[in-house]
């Protein structure tokens, strides 16, 4: 077993065995060849080891010594210590511990790292403090050995490596803590490297400098005293020139320049990334110029006050803090004023930066954009005055090559339903602002979502939200997100203790125009008909935009570009250009014709790809562009470009379907609804009548696509009766009206092969094989659409293949193929969700989960249904949460859970009954039939499975009345009613349409066999399933 071995060097020897104070060795000599075997990792001769520690001694007696030592390092140390004849090595183990090899291979590791120490990271900074905790005095400090001036050699020399290595590790602490901020760590390391050589001057002066950045100048100036003093009596030295110099700064450093910052009355909020990123660049030695830049009114200035404020104590000059807004002096002459210094007969920028040249302090410059010639003054500054650093705020880049710039941007908003709103600091600086005009101002749950609503309108722009908070006094905050929508000029205020430029958002767009150039105003004119971001090709093709004229609009931060390349403007900025609009472009010249008309084609271009190979880049691609199309339609339709909207339909239409828009895209139809009478108005009413069946409003699509199909009978369009014709037999197939969807069907069917349009053969393929499953002809179904599958195959359309891959997959099922099934649903799962197909997603995780629940994987299954239940919750399809609550209730029937299953289908039935479902009425009806009868609630499940097979023979639903049948007649068995059991089981028996798993139920009751042979002559010979002979056996199982 393991020994656990700790022996602890730095600041003397301790060793430790098993936590315990290991006192057995034979003496002090023991204990020191025990530190060099373990510091000393290999095999030794005992003739070194013998001179290592009697080097005054024979041979003999040396090796007669070292036998000793060895018989007692053996009994203590067992097994880890391998001794022969020739030589002796101690095999460390992880239980063994050296503190004086930790040290050095934890400074090591980091020095590999850092490349030899010139940088560090927070993390390499803590791993040195870790180490030099280990360093509690010298290496074997007071340990001395007789008669051993080897291992003196050796240990000292250990000892200087060592003691070497924490000093150059606290010098590396030393930096690194001064250029973090990080003050009181850098005099706690400073402070420890004294310890090391009081005589170190250099240490006395990173103290002094430390003490003095740290606001304790006294202090610093108390350790001059300290250094000058220890130096006299020790060397009888004066100081370094360095340290006189130093010395002679903090005496002269002018307080007053400390105390120049702009006060402000309210707290400042947020903006700690903002900060933290200032203060981490103006801490690098080679930055010496940071510009703020954003748009007005963003906070540039106050985040700059409150950044000088915490770096002023770094400076040991301290700061100056210049406002150039309303300066009409030179730059020069204001930051003499601004130092107190009288302008001499010298030039103002000679004596300027003579003032500054042994200075080391911040200089703030406000509102640089307000005196662009000063970029020469700067530049000397830079270049003479070693220790001045500039903070500036702009709305605009310098552009000199030692700049480093930061984007200003607004403070973080909460967007759509983010938790904890009140959290965020645009809110809280709105609620502080509140309060100033409306005291008893509270925030509640009611206020927050139109108040991060503002926030999110005045771009998180600290001036627009200080704005806007003070209409409180008359208005509720969602009465204030209304006028800002409205008018621009609702962010103002006469208060005269805000600079005029501040006091309204149309004086600080204003101020930001005139920095554009006349070419960069028209672009910008352009470009504001755009919503939701725009790409440099759009700008280019659309607007005439070029690139110089969108640099110069990002410069000045009237444009942002986004990490994927798209631009955008912010919407206030857009409410300032289009009411410039008019005024800027050249007469005549209207930007949304060109806007739309780019967008409009660009969506037609899409039109085949969105039913191809293509299909999913084609769908990325618009869903990048949504809002640039949605207002390129609505502008076309208010114009009436009809020749612009024909074109774009059906890719809209496609496109629409596909993201499951189907509220969005209505809206954008129904202003059509009064075209005059055309194809083109055929296809709006097929449009439109197939987002009412997606939205469940089935009396609405069939009257749309009746007067679709008048249209296009009465132009003679095959392909538009086609089209349209499968659009009301899939009607029919929602209400339920089998005949009615199968007629329809077969007559497009026909009219497709005479127009030899593969997409709607297809299409009606597919549906009839859903009218013929629901009718109980599974093997008519399977056949359709395998055929519908070979054509989408040849055409390549993914979504319409998925489609019928999932139609086929239900029939399977039913078939029993369980396995074929799996395939199909999965096939048609995956091509849902690259397609990025909500609704298709949400109905293939059903019947994916349906054919899980029935392989007996009800946790697989269970965990679909609630995937598809969110997504359906999400689009607002009631017809597809509908279906997702009953089949959770078949889930939780099948584990005997009856309670959760009747909530489940009482919610199914509900929202069915909401929609006019009347084939999923039925559905939930016989479900509710069978927790019933598992209940033994005998008489509501006989009244639910007859509801049940009433509405299934309404909607020619034969497979769901001959489950409700299938019910009624295991209820009779139960409840010993064998004749009208066996004549049900007879009957249900003879059906091709019963399913696998309720024909093994009814073979299996008592009443079957022979007895069921012979009621079965009881019925017509001419048994078929007929709705004649369903009738029959519905009044059998049903009568009192």
């Amino acid at each position: 077993m393991s020994i656990s071995i700790s022996i602890l060097t730095l600041g003397g020897l301790e060793i430790r065995k098993d936590n315990q104070p290991l006192s057995s060795l034979a003496s002090r000599k023991a204990e020191a060849l025990l530190v060099y075997l373990a510091a000393e990792d290999k095999a030794h001769p005992r003739e070194v080891l013998a001179d290592l520690l009697w080097d005054d001694r024979s041979t003999a007696q040396a090796l007669g010594n070292l036998r000793v030592l060895l018989n007692s390092l053996r009994k203590n140390l067992g097994e880890e210590l391998e001794i022969s004849r020739q030589s002796v090595r101690l095999h460390r183990t992880p239980a063994w511990r050296l503190d004086a090899l930790e040290f050095e291979q934890s400074l090591f590791a980091q020095r590999e790292q850092t490349s030899g120490l010139t940088v560090l990271t927070i993390k390499n900074a803590d791993v040195f403090e870790s180490a030099l905790d280990l360093y509690r005095g010298d290496f074997l400090q007071g340990v001395y050995l007789r008669e051993s001036s080897r291992f003196e050699e050796w240990s000292s020399l250990a000892r200087e490596r060592l003691r070497l290595a924490a000093i150059t590790a606290l010098e590396n602490l030393v930096d690194f803590h001064k250029r973090c901020g990080a003050y009181s760590k850098g005099i706690r390391a400073a402070q420890r490297l004294l310890q090391f050589d009081p005589l170190r001057e250099e240490s006395h002066r990173e103290l002094m400098s430390l003490l003095a950045r740290n606001g304790q100048r006294q202090a610093a100036l108390q350790q001059y005293v300290i250094c000058r003093d220890f130096l006299e009596k020790e060397l009888g030295v004066e100081p370094a020139p360095e340290t006189e110099s130093l010395y002679r700064k903090l005496l002269q450093a002018d307080s007053r320049y400390r105390g120049n910052l702009p006060v402000y009355s309210t707290p400042f909020i947020g903006r700690e990334p903002d900060l933290k990123r200032i203060a981490d660049l103006l801490r690098q030695p080679n930055c010496r110029l940071v510009t703020l830049f954003g748009a007005g009114g963003i906070g540039k200035t106050r985040l700059a006050a409150q950044a000088a404020a915490q770096l002023s104590g770094e400076f040991l000059d301290g700061m100056v803090f210049l406002f150039l807004a309303d300066s009409s002096e030179p730059l020069a002459l204001s930051m003499l004023g601004a130092l107190g210094l009288e302008s001499s007969r010298q030039d103002p920028q000679t004596q300027l930066v003579a003032a500054l040249k042994e200075r080391e302090s911040l200089l703030v410059l406000d509102n640089f954009e307000n005196d662009p010639a000063g970029t020469g003054l700067l530049a000397a500054l830079l270049s003479e005055a070693p220790g001045i650093k500039l903070l500036l705020t702009s709305r605009l880049r310098l552009g000199l090559q030692s700049e480093w710039a930061l984007e200003i941007t607004g403070m973080e908003v909460p967007s759509g339903q983010a938790e904890n709103a009140e959290g965020f600091d645009a809110v809280q600086l709105f609620c502080q602002a509140a309060q100033r005009a409306q005291p008893d101002f509270r925030l509640s749950s009611d206020n927050l979502p139109p108040i991060a609503r503002i926030c999110e309108l005045v771009m998180g722009a600290p001036l627009g939200i200080e704005l806007a908070a003070a209409w409180l006094r008359i208005l509720s905050p969602a009465q204030v997100v209304e006028s800002i929508q409205r008018d621009l000029g609702v962010l103002s205020t006469t208060s005269p203790d805000i600079p005029v430029r501040h006091r309204s958002f149309r004086a600080v767009f204003a101020h930001s125009w005139e920095l554009l150039n006349k070419e960069e105003q028209i672009a910008f004119c352009r470009l504001a008909v755009f919503e939701g971001g725009f790409t440099y090709e759009a700008a280019r093709d659309a607007a005439g935009v070029g690139l110089a004229e969108l640099s110069g609009l990002v410069e000045k931060s009237f444009a942002r570009r986004d990490g994927s390349g798209r631009y955008a403007i912010h919407e206030l900025l857009r409410q300032y250009a289009l009411e410039a609009l008019e005024s800027c472009l050249p007469r005549g010249e209207n930007p949304r014709l060109a806007y739309s008309t780019h967008y409009l084609n660009f969506a037609a271009r899409r039109e085949a790809d969105l039913r191809g190979p293509r299909q999913a880049l084609a769908l990325a691609e618009m869903s990048a562009e949504h809002d640039n199309l949605r207002a390129a339609w609505q502008w076309a339709v208010a114009e009436q470009q009809t020749d612009l909207l024909a074109a774009s339909l059906e890719a809209m239409v496609s496109f629409y379907d596909l993201r499951g828009h189907y509220r969005e895209i209505n809206l954008l139809l129904e202003p059509l609804a009064s075209l005059p009478l055309s194809d083109f108005a055929g296809w709006v009413c097929a449009a439109r009548g197939w987002f009412a069946d997606r939205l469940a409003q089935y009396g609405q699509s069939l009257e749309l696509n009746q007067a679709s199909l008048a249209i296009f009978e009465q132009s003679g369009s095959l392909r538009g009766q086609a089209h349209t014709l499968a659009n009301l037999g899939m009607n029919a197939i929602y209400r339920g009206k089998l005949d009615e969807a199968e007629q329809s069907l077969q007559t497009a069917l026909k009219l497709a092969e005479q127009d030899n349009n593969e997409v709607i053969r297809g299409r009606s393929l597919n549906l009839l094989g859903v009218v013929y499953k629901q009718k109980g002809d599974y093997e008519q179904a399977r056949r359709a659409q395998e055929e519908a599958l070979l054509i989408f195959r040849a055409l390549d359309d993914p979504q319409r293949l998925a489609s019928t891959a999932n139609n086929l997959g239900s029939v399977l099922r039913l078939l029993g193929k369980f396995e074929a099934a799996l395939s199909c649903y999965e096939e048609n799962l995956v091509m849902r969700r690259s397609l990025g197909d909500p609704r298709g997603i949400a109905l293939a995780l059903v019947n994916l989960a349906n054919l899980l629940a029935q392989m007996q994987k009800a946790g697989e299954a269970r965990q679909y249904y609630e995937e598809s239940l969110a997504i359906s919750e999400e689009l607002g399809d009631l017809w597809g949460r509908a279906l997702c609550l009953h089949n959770l209730g078949d889930l939780a029937r099948l584990e005997s859970d009856f309670s959760r299953a009747a909530r489940h289908y009482g919610d199914s039935l509900a929202l069915r009954r909401r929609v006019n479902d009347q084939t999923g009425t039925a559905y939930s009806l016989a479900g509710m039939g069978h927790v019933c009868a598992a209940q033994d609630d005998h008489s509501r499940a006989m009244e639910y499975f007859g509801k049940a097979t009433r509405a299934a023979l309404e909607c020619r639903q034969v497979p769901l009345a001959l489950d409700s049948l299938g019910g009624a007649a295991l209820l009779h068995a139960q409840l010993g009613n064998r004749e009208q059991a066996a004549r049900l089981a007879a009957f249900l028996l003879s059906q091709p349409a019963l399913e696998p798993q309720l024909r093994e139920k009814i073979a299996a009751l008592p009443v079957t066999g022979r007895q069921a042979h012979k009621l079965l002559s009881n019925f017509d010979e001419n048994i078929s399933g007929g709705i004649t002979d369903i009738q029959s056996a519905l009044q059998l199982a049903f009568r009192k």
